[in-house]
């Protein structure tokens, strides 16, 4: 049975907060397999409206429709949490949690991410999980969401998340010329991770296009594959590449509109999902620091706001601006 990962990003064009890119991976019956359709029983590409505490269904769409400045994360909360619990078995009861269940299941790792100058995006006490669904609705829909799964032959094999903090983006950024190629060397990363959990059959990636790039044959080459690459096609609308590595075909397409395909579309909901609960941890600890604060989704405009409301205390507290602030 062949692969179908899918790829996207939360978080691209803030000057605060992580960036989050997430990758997840699933098996399928065939590679022409649409998800959506397969799936319908328990999933969902249209809002659900009143009727999302008791409606069974999960909605999966670009996260930008399911969760922005005017809707309450309730939502995206509802459906990531429920396919997460669906994997890995639980929900996540505070942040670290939710990490063992995005980011890695090796406990060195984890450390690692959240040592040091990260540290700063680690609460005093443990961030409560949940924000807004209640904890016992989601095993419901987790097991609705894994029947439709096994009646449909498909089967969720993992999600790799990696939030990018401040500190190391504004690195890669000197290191590598601009945020597009940290974006794009940060997602061929979590390619790779998951190509090495799916070693025995063809893959097929789907990935969201990055900005107006329409050329990435020296991105899988550096990344992913040295030797001969095919170039199926390379336009506006798409692009499309395939190989052949230990006897299995491997093709990977950048689409407008990515997010069509339900392996992009969870990946865009747990990349938004991961980046929230750490905003909110964010605005804590300013908030803890400053009476009345409002707090920032960190995006350009009120970004700059913010910056200006924590500017003594940040310089009190000897936290460097370049350890919190974006500069591209």
């Amino acid at each position: 049975m062949p692969y179908l990962i899918g790829t996207d990003e939360a978080g691209y064009g803030p000057n605060l907060g992580p960036l989050t890119v997430t990758g997840t991976l699933w098996r399928v019956p065939n590679r022409q397999l649409d998800l959506f359709d397969s799936l319908s029983s328990a999933v969902s590409d249209k809002p659900l409206g009143r009727e999302l505490e008791s409606n069974p269904l999960i909605h999966v769409a670009d996260s930008k429709s399911v969760y922005g400045s005017t809707k309450c994360i309730k939502s995206l909360e509802r459906s990531v949490l429920a396919i997460l619990h669906s994997l890995r078995g639980n929900v996540p009861a505070y942040e670290r949690e939710l990490l063992t269940a995005t980011f890695s299941k090796c406990v060195e790792d984890r450390i690692a991410l959240m040592a040091g100058e990260n540290s700063l995006w680690l609460p005093r006490e443990p961030f409560p999980l949940p924000i807004e669904f209640p904890a016992d609705r989601i095993p419901s829909l987790a097991g609705n969401f894994s029947g439709t799964c096994s009646d449909a032959d498909v089967q969720l094999i993992d999600v790799q998340c990696r939030p990018i903090f401040p500190a190391a983006f504004n690195r890669s950024v000197q290191t590598l010329g601009n945020k597009a190629n940290v974006l794009s060397s940060q997602t061929m990363q979590v390619i790779a991770k998951l190509l090495s959990a799916a070693p025995d059959d063809d893959v097929t990636i789907l990935c969201d296009k990055h900005g107006g790039r329409s050329k990435y044959l020296p991105l899988i080459q550096q990344h992913l594959w040295q030797q001969l690459i095919t170039v199926e096609i390379e336009g506006r609308a798409i692009s499309r590449y395939h190989w052949t590595q230990a006897g299995r075909r491997i093709s990977i397409q950048f689409s407008a509109r990515g997010e069509s395909q339900l392996p992009v579309a969870f990946a865009s909901m747990v990349s938004k999902y991961v980046r929230e609960v750490f905003m909110h941890i964010w605005n804590e600890f300013w908030q803890e620091h400053i009476d009345d604060l409002k707090p920032t989704k960190g995006y350009p405009v009120d970004a700059k706001r913010f910056m200006a409301d924590i500017e003594s205390d940040r310089d009190s507290l000897g936290i460097p601006r370049n350890q919190i602030w974006r500069e591209r």
